[in-house]
């Protein structure tokens, strides 16, 4: 899990994207079943809002993914990041499908509030 801050397609603000991908050459099989099974729409490019499968939780310099049996995936977040997602009152999670994958267009996304 990386978050950045970046503008997101269509958008002309800014957006606190959590960016979700691997560099693993099964990526283009297990990302797309790891967003179906995060609740997003998998086709490449879809935008699924409020997903059901986790919800995202922003703390003192730190942002984590909680699924529904409790585990947690908590990362690092730098203050741009959560000033952006406290402002927005969302995150952009990003499913990447391969390495790069926000540039290529192999990801699929969510909105999630907060």
């Amino acid at each position: 899990m990386t978050p950045i801050v970046a503008r997101a397609a269509g958008s002309s603000e800014e957006e606190a994207i959590l960016l979700l991908e691997t560099p693993d050459p099964r990526g283009p099989v297990m990302m797309p079943s790891l967003a179906f099974d995060l609740g997003l729409d998998p086709a490449p490019g879809a935008v699924t809002q409020e997903p059901l499968g986790f919800r995202v939780q922003i703390g003192y310099e730190e942002v984590a993914v909680e699924l529904p049996d409790g585990q947690g995936f908590h990362v690092p977040a730098g203050g741009h990041w959560l000033f952006t997602a406290k402002a927005r009152q969302r995150v952009l999670v990003a499913v990447g499908y391969e390495a790069g994958a926000l540039g290529s267009g192999q990801v699929a996304y969510a909105l999630v509030p907060l």
